[in-house]
């Protein structure tokens, strides 16, 4: 099991978000920590007013869709998250939100919540739209 690390998104509205992370776990001295397999693995990550909010701002997995994706590299420990310009323009006029990370281990029956926290809103004033 993995102990979920806290990590606060600052999301700008109408305006593309990427991030990657990179999960390490510790070795035995002295070896460097070494990244955690991912290989196989499936991601959700989830952004909702609140922690036990049935409302969903945003939904996203490794299956890309209109608001966006992840991209897993399992030997490498990264996971890379893209939410898309309509998915963050929902976020406008939003005052706080919470979001977390799950992955599914390829056994079927492990899930682990790898990171979790806030949304930082950065409200945008130029309309990105290009005629």
């Amino acid at each position: 099991m993995i102990e979920p690390g806290k990590f606060d998104l600052k999301i700008s509205t109408r305006a593309s978000y990427r991030h990657k992370w990179t999960f390490m776990e510790p070795q035995p001295d002295p070896a460097p920590p070494a990244p955690i397999d991912f290989t196989d693995c499936e991601a959700r990550a989830e952004i909702r007013p609140a922690p036990e909010s049935d409302t969903i701002y945003i939904s996203v997995n490794e299956i890309a869709n209109e608001q966006g994706y992840l991209i897993i590299d399992g030997p490498a420990g990264e996971i890379d998250i893209y939410l898309s310009v309509e998915a963050t323009a929902v976020l406008a006029g939003v005052r706080k939100a919470s979001w977390d990370l799950f992955v599914e281990w390829p056994n079927g029956e492990d899930v682990d919540k790898v990171l979790k926290g806030r949304v930082i809103i950065d409200p945008s004033v130029t309309d990105p739209t290009y005629d």
